[in-house]
Order: structure tokens, then C-alpha cells, then sequence
């Protein structure tokens, strides 16, 4: 069944990832507009959106000079708290494009495995999707 506006119930994940809006490792702002515009219709038509990115890894790899996305996990998460502001900013300068606000959602394992955490992070994103935001995690 496909939600009519009125219900405003639906809930589309786009999952995104890092070849879609990082392909060579650099932010592919065109490729955000895109599917910014695509999400902008999809809330147009009274479904509640939330994004899955990738991306972090592989903007973060080319700002910091390194010749190849790297094994060792240390390596891989400077890559990527280097590369998240940029992935953030381009998903909010595009959906912004559309009206639509978005907000950062940092999720670990441990949110999920502990009841507790589990339902704080559920009515943190339920607020966030009631109010319009677009909830956007990496």
C-alpha cells in the first residue's frame, strides 16, 4: 500500500554509497543535487525520508593525500572524521536546495545492541522524521 499525503506515514531509507557520491574519491556535488531532488519529490508527495551515506572514507582519503583507501581500520577512521564534515555539508547544501532540513545522526553498534540506547535513538530519529528533518547517517 502507498501512503497518500494526508497519512504522511511512509518512510523512504535511501541508502547511498561511496561510488555514487564520492567516485574517485572526491564529493560529486552534482550527483548530490540529483538525488536531493529526487528525495525533495518523494517528501513532496507526503513520504518521511531518511539517507544511509557512505562516503566519509573516500572524501576524506583524497583530502588527505593518500594514494589508496586504506587497510588498517586507525587509517580508515582519520579518513573519515576528516571526510564527514564535507559529506554532511554537501547532503544539507543540497537537500537545503529542495526546503528540506537535515540533521547528523551518529549511530555505533552499541546503540543498537543495548535496549535502553536502542529506544532513545528510535525516539530521536521518530522527533526528528515527525518534524520534517531528514535525518542523515554515515
Amino acid at each position: 500500500m502507498t501512503p497518500t499525503v494526508a497519512e504522511g506515514r511512509g518512510l523512504l531509507v535511501a541508502k547511498v554509497g561511496s561510488a555514487v557520491v564520492a567516485p574517485d574519491g572526491r564529493i560529486d556535488t552534482r550527483r548530490f543535487a540529483g538525488l536531493a531532488e529526487d528525495l525533495g519529490r518523494v517528501r513532496a508527495a507526503g513520504w518521511r525520508v531518511a539517507v544511509v551515506s557512505s562516503g566519509a572514507v573516500a572524501a576524506g582519503v583524497a583530502a588527505l593525500g593518500m594514494p589508496d583507501t586504506p587497510r588498517a581500520i586507525v587509517e580508515k577512521q582519520a579518513a573519515a572524521a576528516v571526510g564527514q564534515p564535507g559529506l554532511v555539508a554537501a547532503w544539507a547544501d543540497a537537500l537545503c536546495a529542495h526546503g528540506l532540513r537535515v540533521a547528523q545522526v551518529l549511530l555505533t553498534a552499541g546503540d543498537l545492541d543495548d535496549r535502553v540506547r536502542f529506544l532513545n535513538a528510535r525516539r530521536t530519529l521518530e522527533t526528528l522524521l515527525e518534524a520534517g528533518v531528514v535525518p542523515i547517517t554515515t
